[in-house]
């Protein structure tokens, strides 16, 4: 672990040639990605915990990394022997660790960011803590570069049409429905920055990000043209051809920073502030309306061949599975198997399949207690080995270019069954019953729905002894 330690002594070295006292280096990438692509996996090269979520925040003393409870083990593991200290956060995403360093930060420092992995709220709420010490923001986008000895560039691969096959809408109609949308708010341009959503609106695949089929970009929407900003060398010159008639250019993705400015002067444009990072709020020359994403709006409204792709790409997964299924019992008569073997195998009966790209995510296979880790990934080196006995999960899913799956199964694999088991695994059917059944107004939000789901689970805590008399439910 002697290297994680020799690169967060690089960092501070930086650090103090940046003339920050702190840097803040989060999990995201500019587009606010849930998975991103190796060359932004930049808290995991400078801490070692390889989770998917997770602040790191680096003093001339301190390395301190926030994790919730999915990863407190994971952190512990990854991270043993270095400088990494963990901080265990009580919410999931809470931003804990900004009234941490301001606290222990004099008066007049200076914190460090990479402006384009914040949006303007991160910007606003680090502001509320750092205002009343006088302690100052310094963009520092080039500060990891410096320090990060053979980063892995940005992805390269070839950018691919999404057919109208799997689509069920041309680039041109779901481009007049965001026009139309800038006329209504009498607006010169739409601002796209979601990853998910350029993709769908334009039609475009590739595999930038593990686990979703995505392309680094930027878009601006404007009434007569538009800019997709990504490295040109990417299409190939019929794709070039189909989205000029279209009225669109492509231009580099390393030109963006550069680009916006000019294209945004004195003009209004409307984007989501949600996915906006603060490094594109302020280079923005124009003024803003701010509203929830159009495209995320649009595309969740399934059309009928799309509807009718998630169907046959449900019975193909299912189909893997089956056979997956077919293969484990009778294996496991023979042999032990590792959990990380399981999820390998799983993986080749599906890529079996037509269409398929991957897998949507990191495969769940966790036997017996590991079953109850959250979000827990067998490694490849010393994972349990499943017996033909016991409980085992596997939550598990597939990317096809005419669908998404996510899939879980908890297995029975042999031996006596105990009433605990019974209870547990009854509960939590009869509450996915109430899910599915469940009739509910508009507006009511899934933590309301939530409550319907959890009814027939019994949660027992530990109470001090003066209330052990009473039988305690949640």
């Amino acid at each position: 672990m002697s290297s994680i330690n020799n690169r967060i002594d690089s960092l501070r070295n930086q650090m103090i040639n940046e003339e920050v006292n702190a840097f803040i280096v989060p999990s995201s990438d500019p587009h606010q990605s849930e998975y991103v692509c190796d060359y932004w996996k930049v808290r995991a090269h400078f801490s070692g915990f390889t989770g998917s979520a997770g602040t790191l925040v680096v003093t001339n003393t301190e390395a301190a990394l926030w994790a919730d409870s999915r990863y407190f083990l994971q952190v512990e593991q990854e991270c043993a022997g270095t400088y990494v200290k963990l901080y265990k956060q009580s919410i999931p995403h809470a931003p804990e660790h900004i009234p941490w360093v301001c606290e222990i930060l004099p008066e007049n420092s200076v914190i460090g960011l990479d402006f384009r992995l914040f949006s303007k709220s991160q910007i606003d709420y680090i502001l509320e803590f750092a205002t009343p010490k006088n302690i100052a923001l310094k963009n520092c986008p080039n500060l990891i570069d410096e320090v990060w000895e053979n980063r892995p560039s940005l992805p390269s691969n070839p950018v691919e049409i999404h057919a109208l096959e799997f689509s069920g809408e041309t680039t041109s109609s779901k481009m007049q429905k965001v026009k139309d949308e800038i006329e209504n708010q009498k607006a010169d341009l739409y601002f796209i920055s979601g990853l998910d959503d350029i993709a769908w609106l334009f039609n475009i695949r590739s595999n930038d990000v593990d686990y979703t089929p995505l392309v680094i970009s930027y878009a601006l929407v404007g009434k007569e043209k538009s800019y997709l900003f990504c490295e040109t060398s990417r299409f190939d010159t019929k794709t070039i051809e189909a989205f000029e008639k279209l009225n669109i250019s492509i231009l580099e993705y390393s030109s963006f920073a550069e680009e916006l400015p000019k294209l945004t002067e004195n003009k209004k444009v409307v984007t989501d502030p949600s996915v906006l990072n603060f490094a594109s709020f302020d280079g923005v020359k124009g003024e803003f309306i701010f509203q929830d994403s159009l495209v995320q709006h649009l595309k969740s409204i399934k059309n009928e061949v799309e509807i009718e792709n998630a169907k046959k790409c449900m019975v193909k997964d299912g189909v893997a599975l089956v056979r997956f299924f077919r293969w484990l019992k009778p294996e496991l008569e023979k042999r032990e198997i590792s959990e990380y073997e399981i999820g390998r195998i799983l993986e080749t009966f599906r890529k079996e399949g037509a269409n398929y790209r991957g897998e949507s995510f990191s495969a769940i296979v966790g036997y017996q207690g590991n079953g109850a880790i959250i979000h827990y990934t067998a490694p490849e080196e010393g994972s349990a080995m499943v017996k033909n006995e016991g409980l085992l999960l596997i939550d598990s899913g597939a990317q096809y270019n005419n669908g998404t799956t996510d899939i879980t199964r908890t297995i029975w694999l042999g031996g006596e069954i105990s009433q605990e088991i019974k209870t547990a695994y009854t509960g939590v059917l009869k509450g996915y019953i109430e899910l599915e059944t469940m009739e509910f107004p508009k507006g009511t939000v899934g933590m309301q729905l939530d409550s319907f789901a959890r009814m027939h689970c019994e949660i027992r805590i530990e109470l001090p002894s003066r209330y052990r008399s009473r039988n305690w439910k949640l």
